[in-house]
């Protein structure tokens, strides 16, 4: 069963839009159903990693009939609330960033520089300690960037190690903003996007596929962390 999932900010408030979600009350628009202008809009499974936010709620579709699939969300006309994800807080998200960021560096940033042939940058990101705090999400941006650097000849290769160093940027300051929790949820998401974009980009012509296994992979850990069983 496909989860469907809302993001907030703290205390349910509108991410995006306007108003107020509280647990169980519905909300209804009406009127053309129009992507990102009007319309309810959610997350249904994997698409709730670009959206993350302070609060993630479990959320249902009033109306599934009239829903449009906009590729990274849902548009509904009739849609509520149930219940808080407890287990989504910003020591989780910060967790997200950091995991999310170490793959793009060295999973998908190493083996598209192997690919290229580029065996000293594939080597120095896979020599990197594992990105677990701001230190080593920091070391490992650096060395990424000059990684891609190097790689600029090889346009897929160097398009990978740059979105990896994304990542690890993303992730790197992940707990030094007063805002912590929106922060944290941000660069968790931001992580999460870039990953999946240097999955593609390491991957050449299987790029759709690997984005997209990347994704189901990133979700997968998300849902493990939180303790959910769909």
């Amino acid at each position: 069963m496909t989860v469907l999932w809302k993001a907030t900010r703290e205390g349910g408030q509108a991410a995006h839009g306007y108003g107020r979600w509280h647990p169980r009350r519905w909300r209804t628009v009406s009127g053309a159903l129009i992507p990102c202008r009007r319309g309810i809009h959610y997350a249904a499974g994997p698409q709730i990693l670009r959206w993350l936010n302070t609060e993630l709620w479990v959320f249902e579709d009033g109306s599934p009939e009239d829903a449009i699939d906009a590729g990274d969300k849902i548009v509904t006309r009739r849609g509520r609330v149930l219940e808080r994800v407890q287990a989504w807080t910003p020591q989780a998200a910060t967790e997200m960033a950091y995991y999310a960021a170490d793959r793009a560096v060295q999973v998908h940033a190493v083996a598209a520089l192997r690919t290229a042939g580029l065996t000293e940058q594939a080597d120095t990101l896979a020599a990197l300690p594992e990105i677990v705090d701001r230190g080593t999400a920091g070391a490992a941006s650096y060395a990424a960037r000059a990684a891609s650097d190097a790689a600029q000849v090889a346009r897929p290769t160097y398009r990978a190690a740059s979105y990896a160093a994304r990542a690890a940027s993303y992730a790197a300051p992940a707990a030094s903003f007063d805002n912590y929790a929106a922060r944290a949820a941000g660069n968790a998401a931001g992580a999460a996007s870039d990953a999946a974009r240097a999955a593609s980009y390491a991957a050449g012509a299987a790029s759709d596929a690997a984005r997209a296994a990347e994704r189901e992979h990133l979700y997968e850990w998300l849902l493990t962390r939180l303790g959910w069983t769909p």
